[in-house]
């Protein structure tokens, strides 16, 4: 079912797309469906999804909308179709006013299905990773569709949840030494 989809990629979602490449990172290798291309319409949304220089200009949260009804493919807007259009760009363009920036994005959201407008929330505030936890940037990265981040390309674990809790330790150990002096210098 999965390799039938793929061969009718102009009938896809979004959503569609980032859930096949989210369960088998493999089909953005070279000569497989979802390998790089130079702006194509997957290449900007990892780019304005993850790079911080490319984040839409626009508040952070869920903007007041009215979720739309219509079913997939059928009668709402493709965000594919809506990206390679160019709609994303008026989201940074900076000679747009912001209330017409917003008024832009509320209305791209309010033409495509839920799933869509999912995506299209975690591309505004940079949080695909949340979605679709396979995409990350070191693995967009390796595949060609974002610049080289040290910070974010690193493999270090974000926090090492036995290293805190050392020191966590070591400094309740040095208040209760501290209560405890204090304590018996005054009796």
């Amino acid at each position: 079912m999965a390799e039938q989809k793929i061969r009718n990629l102009n009938k896809l979602l979004l959503s569609e797309v980032l859930t096949m490449i989210n369960s088998d990172p493999s089909l953005m290798d070279p000569g497989k469906p979802f390998a790089f291309k130079q702006n194509s319409a997957l290449h900007k949304v990892f780019y304005y999804g993850y790079v911080p220089s490319a984040r839409f200009m626009l508040p952070e949260g869920i903007p007041p909308f009215t979720p739309s009804n219509m079913k997939a493919g059928v009668n709402s807007t493709d965000l594919l179709i809506a990206i390679r259009r160019g709609r994303f760009s008026y989201m940074v363009d900076k000679a747009i006013p912001n209330a017409r920036r917003e008024q832009l994005y509320i209305s791209l959201l309010e033409t495509v299905n839920s799933e869509e407008a999912k995506v299209l929330l975690a591309i505004k505030d940079q949080n695909l990773d949340q979605l679709y936890p396979n995409l990350t940037y070191k693995c967009l990265y390796e595949h060609g569709y974002l610049p080289f981040d040290a910070q974010k390309c690193a493999d270090e674990p974000k926090s090492d949840p036995v290293e805190q809790k050392t020191e966590v330790q070591a400094e309740t150990t040095k208040k209760t030494r501290r209560t405890t002096t204090r304590k018996t210098t005054k009796k």
